[in-house]
């Protein structure tokens, strides 16, 4: 399994990326964060607040699901990153692969 984390302009777009994503099957579930971000962009130093999807889907669904938020996503350069799960338990792993089905 995989932790998708993908920080969004605000809820709205973070919730139609997920939505996408759930209807695509390319993630069983998301998670929406409020954050602060803050970062250099263009070599200035940028404070925003931003809503952060955690989503949980399989190694198999990361290309597609990589091309399904870079077609959505509003930043030119979006993050989108893996984490690989290592520990999860038995009975929450196999309700994620029947929703992925």
């Amino acid at each position: 399994m995989l932790a998708i984390y993908i920080p969004c302009k605000n809820k709205k777009e973070a919730t139609e990326i997920s939505t996408a994503l759930l209807n695509k099957k390319l993630i069983a579930c998301s998670n929406l964060f409020s954050s602060t971000s803050l970062y250099f962009w263009k070599e200035k130093l940028k404070t925003n607040k931003e809503v952060i999807i955690i989503a949980k889907t399989t190694e198999e669904n990361y290309p597609a699901l990589e091309k399904k938020v870079l077609s959505l996503h509003s930043y030119s350069c979006p993050c989108i990153s893996a984490w690989k799960i290592d520990h999860v338990n038995i009975a929450y792993e196999n309700w994620v692969k029947q929703v992925l089905i």
